[in-house]
């Protein structure tokens, strides 16, 4: 009876230090926050790879922002530069730190040092669209592919770590009527029509474990049409052409 005993204290005890790492929402303010949890926050993302943050100083500024949204952004989380508890759990989890080094990797990229080339996708929507892609030597890196219809446009990214392993990003652009409805008729103001305008933004990981959506930092299963889009890459891509 006493062991019993003792061990739920032992486990009580472990649960109340654990829920103690976190102890305030962390947020960029006009008085930059400052204390111990920054600096533990600062340490756990340069051992995951964000190491272009510097020296750890424990304060909460606009590269610290930045660098939390961009976590948020491949990892699908809202994009508010805000570490609440959910955030702070999940970048904490030992068994989350392969996917945020990979988040780590692509989230670092700089376009302006990569080979562009762009090309039309017409044909393939009812507006047509364009494609972007970008080489670090012949080593493709990103791609960004927009297509266009009267009432949505989508646009997607691809990041790129191999040719096996890649996240992407989904903006999908719902239109509150058509875009000739807003060139033709006079009962929506161009202004209106944007602010109606409504966006989804959706993230995936392709590995060789499979295709997943992420949300929240979690990998769900998904039956988002990838195959169709690396068709739409492939035309004068040699990349995908296997797949």
């Amino acid at each position: 009876m006493k062991k019993a005993f003792l061990a739920f204290i032992v486990i009580l005890l472990i649960s109340c230090v654990s829920s103690q790492d976190f102890s305030r929402v962390i947020e960029l303010q006009e008085t930059r926050m400052h204390g111990a949890d920054i600096e533990k926050l600062q340490t756990k993302l340069i051992e995951n790879g964000f190491d272009d943050l510097g020296e750890v100083d424990g304060y909460y500024g606009p590269e610290m922002e930045n660098t939390i949204k961009k976590i948020q952004f491949f990892l699908g989380f809202e994009q508010d530069g805000r570490v609440d508890k959910e955030l702070w759990d999940f970048l904490f989890d030992a068994s989350n730190k392969t996917l945020i080094e990979k988040a780590s990797i692509v989230s670092n990229y700089d376009l302006n040092k990569f080979r562009k080339e762009t090309g039309s996708r017409m044909g393939y929507s009812l507006e047509g669209g364009m494609i972007e892609k970008y080489f670090l030597g012949d080593e493709i890196k990103y791609i960004r592919l927009i297509l266009l219809g009267e009432t949505f446009q989508s646009h997607h990214y691809f990041y790129y770590i191999s040719p096996d392993l890649y996240f992407i990003i989904e903006e999908f652009w719902r239109y509150p009527a058509s875009i000739g409805y807003l060139v033709y008729e006079d009962e929506i103001t161009e202004s209106e029509f944007w602010e109606q305008t409504t966006v989804k933004h959706t993230t995936y990981l392709k590995s060789e474990e499979g295709l997943f959506e992420i949300n929240n930092g979690g990998l769900l299963e998904t039956d988002f049409e990838l195959d169709w889009y690396l068709e739409v890459i492939a035309v004068d891509l040699d990349l995908h052409r296997q797949s």
